[in-house]
């Protein structure tokens, strides 16, 4: 479970680096949000199209150095 993430997070931090961890890390509601709705058969609500579309835009922000 959880303990099979973080040491698979950790050696992504120590391979990559920390700052393309993070950028797969902050990137993570688009890959859930397609998941969860296949897998779990949820429905996206507004709430959650809008923070999927802020966390990709911080992610921008980040990654074009603003």
């Amino acid at each position: 479970g959880t303990a099979v993430g973080s040491l698979l997070y950790i050696y992504s931090v120590a391979v990559a680096g920390a700052a393309r961890a993070v950028i797969l890390t902050s990137t993570s509601p688009l890959m859930v949000v397609p998941l969860s709705m296949i897998f779990l058969g949820e429905r996206p609500t507004a709430r959650v199209g809008l923070g999927t579309l802020l966390c990709l835009a911080g992610t921008l922000v980040v990654v074009a150095g603003g």
